[in-house]
């Protein structure tokens, strides 16, 4: 694709595009990008340090597929570079049915973006007379829900009663306090609890 700089222009036909070309002479889109985006970053007069820009570019979305020790004579498994498609082979229907059981989802996001996870599969079957046949590709998707949020509890006495020694030592506000974390994950309830049996303030 052609990489010119944006310059100034009387007419207003000049268009900064991602993904894409404009023809202002004929105010349409050409050289469509086709693929997936991964992230854009506009740092103006800097140039951004190798091992960031690689890491934009290691989608934490992926495909994985856990049973590779499994395969027999005849199954293979191969996956592309980014983990975003793969190839199963097997030598019956049946066969293919449990090696795609084995392949998972994975997002190593620590707060995965909820929505849909659209996936095609298309099939081939070699038939024994040696013809190929193509069936119809298959559609499904994927939910990502919303993670909840934790819930953070503090619990512990309302009235402390101190006498004027403790006062001026340092007196503790807030005897055998406990804060709870609560979580759920998977439609599961998940707590961690911190005790403290003393916590000391000073009051001047």
């Amino acid at each position: 694709l052609d990489d010119w700089p944006l310059h100034r222009i009387k007419e207003t036909k000049t268009r900064l595009v991602i993904g894409a070309c404009w023809h202002g002479r004929n105010h349409i889109m050409s050289q469509f990008f086709k693929g997936h985006l991964a992230s854009i970053y506009y740092l103006p007069h800097k140039i951004e340090q190798p091992q960031v820009l690689q890491c934009s570019h290691q989608c934490k979305e992926k495909l994985e597929f856990n049973a590779i020790d499994q395969l027999v004579p005849g199954e293979n498994a191969i996956f592309a570079t980014d983990s975003s498609s793969f190839s199963l082979k097997a030598n019956t229907a049946e066969d293919l049915s449990l090696l795609l059981q084995r392949v998972t989802y994975g997002n190593t996001k620590n707060l995965p973006t909820p929505g849909y996870r659209t996936f095609f599969i298309n099939t081939t079957v070699l038939c024994s007379n040696g013809k190929t046949l193509t069936l119809n590709p298959s559609k499904g998707s994927i939910f990502v829900q919303h993670e909840a949020e934790p819930v953070i509890s503090i619990s512990g006495l309302s009235v402390v009663n101190s006498d004027q020694h403790l006062v001026k030592t340092g007196a503790p506000m807030l005897p055998e306090i406990k804060i709870t974390v609560t979580q759920n994950i998977n439609g599961g309830k998940f707590q961690l609890y911190y005790k403290f049996s003393e916590l000391a303030f000073d009051i001047p």
